[in-house]
């Protein structure tokens, strides 16, 4: 996907042509040079809110349960001693 940054000023006179820009194209739009809007596509951002459910549901599986029981693992829980193998985690998730 492209991207592009463009003014307020920029935006405020192609707001009304947006539905002809590429479709793959994201939009950056800068105030005083700082950006503060992003413009993407209907379906990038669909899908890009479905990868964030999908990472929510794999941090809810390595916690062993639902994230809101658990909004940020114990700092202990970072630094077990104990490694798992990729093949271990894919068993005990049930993803084999």
């Amino acid at each position: 996907m492209s991207e592009r940054t463009i003014t307020i000023a920029e935006a405020r006179h192609i707001l009304k042509s947006l539905t002809d820009q590429s479709p793959e194209e994201t939009l950056i739009i800068t105030s005083q040079g700082q950006p503060c809007l992003t413009l993407m596509p209907y379906r990038a951002h669909r899908e890009l809110l479905a990868n964030i459910e999908s990472l929510q549901t794999v941090l809810e599986i390595m916690l062993g349960g639902a994230a809101s029981e658990h909004p940020r693992p114990a700092k202990s829980a970072l630094t077990s001693d104990k490694s798992t193998s990729w093949e271990e985690f894919k068993a005990e998730v049930g993803w084999e």
